[in-house]
């Protein structure tokens, strides 16, 4: 007699999208979600740890028991979506928003050279304004005006150039306005990778969708981000350890398919 198999293979081919909220406390889990952005990627390994024991008495050993002692699960997950969240969970900091008024200020170049670039107005400042007697020979605004000739500058950056050949020596202050803005800036910093819950929400290619969920898990850089390519998009690789939340919360939780018979 012909066996029956009564069951439709789940064929799944996956896509969808992650998310991840900061945890409040190592036992209370974050409830403000943030879609991390176009993710080329996303798989879960598991490894085990075992014990096993050996017959001891017979010529040839056989094994008499294999016991689990351990199992580690974790994520590798590769983000395109490169925000300044994104990028602070990168390179394990702080993302924040600065934001300048239209007030004027000075920079102090000790030793002014012919054909070097001057970061005007500090590392944070970005949007200036550099008038015609702005740039000036000497430690202080009050020095001699130096031809416009003589240098060039880039207010959306900030930087100040010295013509190559204006023979600029010595101490030079570059009197600026900046430009009411607001941009955004990535700090690093050494607290450490972000814990939280990592939420990925299936929407498959071929196959019924599932929500994954890990309810507390440590987020950090695994690789290298490509900075500058021209044949490839700027993707950043992160390590997702798999930890406990609580005794009674499982590591992993995966919901969605429905049940038949």
């Amino acid at each position: 007699m012909a066996l029956t198999f009564p069951i439709t293979n789940r064929i799944v081919i996956g896509a969808g999208r992650c998310f991840f909220a900061e945890e409040t406390s190592s036992t209370v889990e974050g409830e403000d979600f943030r879609y991390l952005g176009d993710s080329p990627s996303l798989s879960l390994s598991a490894t085990t740890e075992k014990v096993e024991v050996d017959s001891s008495d017979a010529p040839v050993a056989e094994t008499l028991v294999s016991i689990t002692k351990k199992v580690a699960r974790s994520f590798k997950m590769t983000l395109r979506h490169v925000s300044s969240d994104n990028l602070a969970l990168f390179i394990m900091g702080a993302a924040s928003t600065v934001t300048q008024t239209a007030t004027g200020g000075t920079t102090n170049i000790s030793t002014a050279l012919p054909g070097r670039y001057y970061k005007i107005g500090g590392t944070t400042v970005f949007g200036l304004t550099v008038n015609a007697t702005g740039v000036r020979k000497g430690a202080t605004a009050s020095g001699t005006v130096v031809t416009g000739t003589k240098w060039e500058y880039d207010g959306n950056s900030g930087l100040l150039y010295f013509t190559t050949g204006s023979a600029v020596t010595g101490a030079h202050t570059i009197i600026y306005t900046k430009t009411a803005s607001s941009h955004s800036k990535v700090e690093s910093n050494t607290t450490g990778a972000l814990k939280g819950t990592l939420l990925f929400v299936s929407d498959n290619t071929e196959g019924s969708e599932d929500v994954w969920k890990i309810s507390r898990c440590e987020i950090a850089p695994d690789g290298e981000a490509a900075l500058k390519s021209r044949d490839n998009p700027v993707e950043l690789a992160f390590s997702v350890n798999v930890l406990t939340r609580s005794s009674s919360t499982p590591q992993v939780t995966v919901n969605g398919q429905a049940v038949t018979y």
